[in-house]
């Protein structure tokens, strides 16, 4: 590979590497907002196991939105908290998540669905 082609292929990684870590999420927090008039509500149900499929994850420190999500089957979302959560989810406004608890010895799981909704 010629030192033009290497750059070239580093450009496109920068590129889509910003793309998805900075870019995407900006755009989806913008749509999100403007979706849902700035009055984001995320919404928690506890489900026994996640779509076949479906990505899940690990949550290994609660936020304060997964708590008062988890807590109360909603938490309202203000910048901060939306922006973390799209973080968190890899730029979607749904996903599940694993919740690990020490039950004495035994380390078990719940699992909940969380999504974005508008008030």
């Amino acid at each position: 590979m010629s030192e033009i082609q290497q750059q070239q292929s580093l450009n496109k990684q920068d590129i889509l590497a910003d793309l998805y870590l900075h870019q995407l999420p900006r755009r989806i927090l913008e749509s999100v907002k403007e979706w849902t008039k700035n009055d984001c509500i995320l919404t928690a149900i506890e489900v026994a196991a996640p779509f076949e499929g479906c990505p899940v994850i690990d949550l290994l420190e609660l936020k304060e939105w997964t708590i008062n999500a988890i807590k109360n089957g909603f938490a309202i979302l203000t910048d901060e908290p939306l922006e973390d959560f799209i973080h968190t989810v890899k730029v979607a406004t749904c996903a599940y998540f694993r919740i690990g608890e020490n039950k004495g010895n035994e380390k078990s799981y719940r699992i909940f669905f969380m999504s974005l909704r508008g008030e």
